[in-house]
């Protein structure tokens, strides 16, 4: 009997996790220029790689009306050794759908402060929201 309750706990908790993490549609740098999908409530993650070291970092420059910007821009550390100094790692922004339509999303990585140069890359994608 409690192998049964355990097993039937271990199922419902695994749901739970699973419908937790679900809610996310991560995209990569290999969709830059591509149309995204997303439902409303979703939230879209663009993971983008990044070095702050260098005093670039992706910024919004585009946020369709479809969209709101989640929490904060996090940053992850790519796993290398503890000796090596200035290594890169992935910036992470979120983004809900809170509305029906379609937009364009464009970021651009470029240092905060050098308003008026060039960015050194653009990341922009045509999002649907349904």
């Amino acid at each position: 009997m409690r192998t049964a309750r355990f097993a039937a706990s271990l199922v419902v908790a695994l749901l739970l996790v699973g419908c937790a993490s679900g809610f996310e549609d991560v995209v990569g740098p290999d969709a830059d220029g591509t149309q995204v999908d997303i439902g409303a409530g979703r939230v879209l993650r663009v993971e983008l790689p990044s070095n702050p070291t260098t005093g670039y970092g992706w910024q919004v420059m585009d946020l369709p009306e479809q969209l709101r910007q989640v929490g904060e821009i996090e940053y992850e550390a790519d796993p290398v050794d503890e000796e090596i100094v200035g290594a890169g790692g992935t910036e992470i922004l979120r983004f809900e759908g809170v509305e029906a339509g379609n937009g364009t999303l464009r970021l651009e990585y470029r240092r905060a402060w050098e308003t008026t140069a060039t960015p050194d890359d653009t990341f922009e994608i045509d999002v649907t929201v349904r």
